[in-house]
Order: C-alpha cells, then structure tokens, then sequence
C-alpha cells in the first residue's frame, strides 16, 4: 500500500547570507545563502548589487583615460565651482611607474604632468583654495608634494611618509612616524615655518601607526592601529585639540579607512566597525572569511555604502560592500579613485561611475545560491510550484538528484512556474538582471508517503 501524500507549503520572505547576523538557528520563513556573487540583501528584499556606468563629460560623451599602463592611485574631484566659475569634475591619475596625468577638459583628454615623477606608493586626493583652481596633493614615499593644474609642482616635504593624508580647513595632514604633520593653511610655501602655519602634533606611540586620516564634519578623525582620535583644526595651530574616542576592537588594516556620509568605517582584525558620533559600532557581526589573507588596496564610499577593494588569494581585484543595515557582499573591482560620496574608478581606460543603475562588467553575473532544502520535511517530495513576489526578470534554477529546472521568469507579468521536481532535497539559484529583486519565494509540495 502506497504511503499517502501530503501537500505542503513552505514561504521565504527573510533572506540572509551564511555567516551574517543570525548564526546558525533559522529563524520562521528564513532563507540562508550560502553562496553568491554581485548581489545584496536591502530592506528585506534581495537583488542584483552594483554595476558600473560610463562617467560622462560636459558634452555627454565618455571619459577616456588614453591610458593602459596600470595606475596606482588616483583622485576624482566632484562637480564644483572652478576659476571659470562654473561647476566641472576633475581628476588625477597616478600610474604604477609614478607617472602623473591630470585631465584636460578642453583637449577631452588626460596629459602627463612631465615636472616629476612620484612613488607609485602614495595617494592623491584634491586641494581646494577658494577663487583658483583645484590642486592634487600626492602624499607617500616620495613626501608631500601639491600638483596644480598646469604640472606647476611644490614640494611640502620631501622626507617619506606612509599613503596617509587629508585636506581639512585648508591644511594638508599627513603623517611623520607617530606624529600627525600639517602644512600652512591655504599656502603650500616650504619656506614657511611658524608654529601657527606649519608643524605637527605629537601623538606618541599609544595606538600603534596611524592608518587613515578622514574629516568628518569640524573634526579630523585620525584612526590608529589599536585606537581612534578626534581633531579640531579650526584656525590657528596653537588652537589645536585633540581628543581620545573609545575603541576596544582589534587591529585597524592599513587602507580601510574612509567615511560615508556621517560615519567613519575601518576593517578591523574581526569585523567591520563604524565611527558616528563618539561612538564606535560594529557594521557586521564578523569580518567575512573571504577577506583572510587579502591584500587591502583602497576604500570608498559608494552611493550610501562602504566599499573596500582589496585582492584575494587568486590575486584577483574584489570589492566589499556594507550597507546601513548591517548586509554586506562581494562584487567586481575597479581601480576606484579618492573623493566624493560617488565611487568613480577605471576599467578598461574608461572612467566609470559604479552604481546599482549600472550594469554588469563583462564576465561578471549577479547569482545566488541556496543548497539542501527539505522545508523541514525530509524524505521523498514533489515540488508542484514555484512562486516569487518581486520585480524585474530573474533566471531561476531549481535542481535535485532527481534533475533539474531551469527558467526565466518577469516577476513584473508571471511570479509562477509549474515544476513537478522529485527528490529529497533541492538547490535553488537565483540570477538577476539590472533592477531586478525578489521579496518573497513560496513552494507548493508534495510529502510522499509523509504526515
């Protein structure tokens, strides 16, 4: 005699990666990931991440670099007002041989500054003085030296420091061994040498090397090893405080530092954390496996996001991302450049914009992967139906020992798909277009021979 057949359900409207917050215990209607590429979980739903869009100029048109040698480091200055007086973007580009390229707008084109050549161990970021033009400050083993827009290059120190710095209330910051150095403000004039102009601060050896310098409102927060500082650099030198901020976390990596929005992000040794206020709060439960061994490159804000590029153990340029809710995931690289709340990069000589309204790099795909599903029922099932709440076009597979199924579906017409699959345990791979996201996934089932 034949067991009887029991029709079931079993719905999904909360999704999380493996290894985020929640550990192991399922909570009701959780599905857990355990694998994925190029793809996020944001207010409840989960979709395609990132992608990227060509960067435009005035005229609408691509930005070429007409460079393919590989660049070290770079700065991306936002839409603002120039000595023309009108709202432009600007960049630098540093090679990996040192070699300095700045763009010109009227040629359309980026023309090598031919006055010096800089360590390729360094990083730029922009310069402002209010009514001239932007400057490019390139902070290294070289020293600190400021590059204007027609290759005019001066030197604030040629003594080597680390590839920390900041502009902040027109100084530039950099360090000098466990002291924080800082130029005359708004004069970038080596022969200066008043305590109010130039000069430094001795922090001392407490908090081990200083591994990111990021303003943060009227503060310049200064991120150690093993501790955090707030500066207030308003005015005069001698005016100078510096505060002490709790942290009790692990070692700061070298390159992490960066701020998004009104928050300070860093990878530590055993998580994410973020600086907002006084206080320093962990942005994911733990630093993700994926990141053991990597080399950290650059990080970013991106959109309302921390990106951190960095190079596994293929050697192959990844990225990082964490949102405001605690998800994080991995996506493509790019050579990802300093400045702004945008993350603007390089890929292919091209500059782009990386955006969720962007699409996919060539080789890459956004997917998911769910494996071993019994629904909490084992033995013998009969999947009868598949349906999903979301939107967009989404490519789904759905396989056992028994065979496999494989569909597109829009979630915008058809959310539904007859199946008929047969095993005792299913897999389940999600791959999305750009837009695209699901909310929520119900199975329809049979228990063969079950209660």
């Amino acid at each position: 005699m034949k067991g009887k057949v029991v029709k079931k359900k079993a719905a999904y409207g909360r999704f999380r990666f493996a290894g985020e917050a929640g550990g192991e215990r399922l909570q009701a209607g959780e599905l857990v990931f355990s694998s994925g590429k190029n793809c996020r979980i944001s207010s409840g739903a989960i979709g395609r991440g990132v992608g990227v869009a060509p960067f435009l100029d005035e005229e609408g048109e691509p930005i070429q670099t007409g460079l393919s040698v590989v660049l070290s480091t770079g700065c991306y200055c936002p839409a603002h007002v120039d000595d023309e007086e009108h709202a432009v973007n600007d960049f630098c580009l540093v090679t990996g041989a040192g070699k300095v390229y700045l763009y010109n707008r009227a040629a359309g084109a980026f023309t090598r500054c031919d006055n010096a050549v800089f360590s390729a161990e360094c990083v730029c970021f922009p310069v402002y003085v209010k009514g001239e033009a932007t400057r490019y400050a390139l902070v290294g083993r070289h020293g600190v030296f400021v590059v204007d827009k027609q290759g005019g290059v001066s030197a604030i120190t040629t003594k080597a420091t680390t590839k920390v710095g900041a502009f902040f209330h027109g100084r530039i910051f950099y360090t000098d061994g466990f002291s924080l150095a800082y130029s005359a403000p708004f004069s970038f004039d080596p022969t200066v040498d008043d305590a109010d102009d130039k000069g430094k601060i001795e922090l001392g050896a407490e908090g081990g090397e200083i591994v990111g310098i990021v303003p943060l409102g009227e503060r310049l927060i200064v991120v150690r090893e093993y501790g955090l500082l707030a500066l207030q650099a308003a005015g005069a030198a001698r005016d100078f405080v510096v505060e002490k901020l709790p942290y009790g976390g692990g070692r700061v990596a070298f390159g992490s530092v960066c701020a998004v929005g009104e928050k300070v992000f860093f990878l530590a040794e055993n998580t994410v954390y973020y600086l907002a206020g006084n206080e320093v709060k962990r942005a994911i439960q733990a630093r993700p496996k994926e990141l053991t061994d990597a080399a950290m490159l650059r990080a970013s804000a991106c959109e309302d996001d921390y990106r951190l590029e960095f190079t596994d153990y293929d050697g192959e340029i990844r990225s990082m991302l964490v949102g405001e809710d605690g998800g994080y995931y991995f996506s493509f690289g790019v050579g990802s450049l300093n400045g702004g709340s945008e993350c603007v990069g390089v890929m292919k000589g091209t500059l782009v914009r990386v955006t969720e309204a962007g699409e996919l790099p060539s080789g890459e795909e956004a997917f998911v992967f769910a494996g071993g599903l019994e629904f909490e029922k084992s033995g013998e099932k009969v999947i009868r139906k598949i349906r999903f709440l979301g939107r967009g076009s989404v490519e789904v597979r759905v396989a056992s020992d028994r065979g496999e199924k494989v569909f597109s579906l829009n979630l915008d017409e058809n959310a539904a798909r007859e199946l008929a699959l047969k095993g005792k345990s299913f897999d389940l791979t999600l791959s999305f277009s750009t837009g695209a996201c699901v909310e929520k996934i119900e199975f329809e089932y049979d228990v063969l021979g079950g209660k």
